[in-house]
């Protein structure tokens, strides 16, 4: 005997169950804010915070020409010009413009990169924030050698002296006693060298390196307790690109009964989150300026003089670069979402149908022997009977 066992197919329901979607919707929130800033987290660590994207914008004319007046206005204001000063001196507009035109280019330009990468270090835990030190001894040097014609320069700019005037410097037996005007030519030489002898001796003062910790305003200083909290931050930004892609194998494993939704829902997710970053980068690349000035007009404002229009410029190109990332890195999620959605569109349905019972078919051989047939009944015992007699 020979059995063949035949078993029917049997195929499941693939249908997502009600408890299912209880996890699917709060992992599909989690993924939208999560995916958003993922987005962010590679052009701002590569381009933003990263020193070699600022070397061609401290090469700029624009930014170099910006910076001496800023230069000039923390020198006079903050350094050289504290205290009780000469009457003669109190025109401190008219001395921070004659100043500008003494500082060496070379070290405004050393000067930037050392302020920019001493502070991409501090914000990237490479230096503890009282080491934001810039070197000023080339500039200590300069002015102590063109001190006098400085002095020059800023006598011219004042205002001639009266009558009156004129017999109070006559009389001046120190730089303490001259009035704030310029003085007749015969007197104007023995000024000049009264206030290059000032300004050479107050110079010559200074360390050769200046801490700009006491220059920033106290508002916005980062105390220790908010800089443990960026530190907090900065870390999770950092690990966000992983916490999405690990929401989005989640969101797939719990849809994974549905191939066709699973992909459906992903590639739609990806799709629309993509869609309207595009969008919202597009935009305000287009009035960036706008944007901008609308956020950080009133901060920058409180710092220096003219530095505020200095960091404005290079915040301008350096979130235009940020957003081109994002449009770049968006578009391509864009399309990876949408070739899901293509592949949910093609993908087959299988219907579901009951499982089918076991089968078991029996084959017996077929016994090809002569069938013998037993009598049961008295006339078929006789008449048995009478066709042996008559055969034997």
């Amino acid at each position: 005997m020979w059995k063949r066992i035949e078993y029917g197919e049997q195929k499941m329901n693939k249908k997502i169950g009600f408890i299912k979607w209880g996890a699917i919707i709060p992992l599909t929130v989690l993924v939208i804010p999560s995916l958003i800033l993922s987005l962010f987290v590679l052009p701002v660590e590569m381009i933003a915070l990263n020193i070699d994207s600022y070397f061609g914008l401290l090469e700029n004319e624009q930014t170099l020409n910006q910076m001496p007046p800023v230069i000039s206005e923390v020198l006079v204001e903050n350094v050289l010009f504290v205290g009780d000063i000469p009457p003669v001196l109190q025109a401190k507009p008219n001395f921070k413009s004659v100043m500008t035109k003494y500082f060496p280019e070379k070290w405004v330009a050393g000067m930037m990169m050392q302020l920019t990468s001493k502070t991409l270090d501090y914000v990237n835990f490479k230096t503890p924030y009282t080491a934001i030190e810039i070197e000023i001894a080339d500039l200590k040097e300069s002015l102590v050698l063109n001190a006098e014609p400085i002095a020059d320069d800023y006598v011219l700019t004042l205002e001639t002296c009266s009558s009156e005037e004129n017999e109070i410097a006559s009389a001046a037996d120190s730089i303490n006693a001259y009035p704030q005007c310029k003085p007749d030519e015969a007197l104007r030489a023995d000024l000049s060298l009264e206030i290059g002898q000032y300004l050479g001796d107050k110079t010559q003062q200074l360390p050769d390196s200046l801490n700009l910790v006491g220059l920033i305003p106290t508002d916005l200083q980062l105390g220790g307790r908010v800089f443990y909290w960026y530190s907090i931050i900065r870390w999770v930004f950092r690990l966000l690109p992983f916490i999405t892609i690990i929401l989005l194998i989640l969101l797939a494993y719990t849809l994974r009964s549905d191939r066709k939704t699973m992909r459906r829902w992903i590639g739609r997710l990806l799709v629309y989150v993509t869609a309207i970053m595009i969008v919202f980068a597009v935009i305000i690349l287009i009035g960036l300026d706008q944007f901008l000035g609308m956020i950080f007009s009133q901060p920058f404002s409180m710092l220096i003089a003219g530095f505020g229009n200095v960091l404005l410029f290079m915040t301008r190109e350096i979130v235009q670069k940020v957003l081109i990332w994002v449009v770049a890195e968006s578009t391509i999620i864009f399309f990876f979402g949408l070739i899901l959605v293509l592949a949910a569109k093609y993908t087959k349905t299988k219907k579901a149908t009951p499982a089918e019972d076991l089968t078991e078919v029996v084959e017996v051989p077929e016994d090809k022997s002569e069938k013998t047939i037993i009598p049961e009944t008295l006339e078929e015992i006789e008449e048995e009977e009478r066709k042996k007699d008559s055969s034997g």
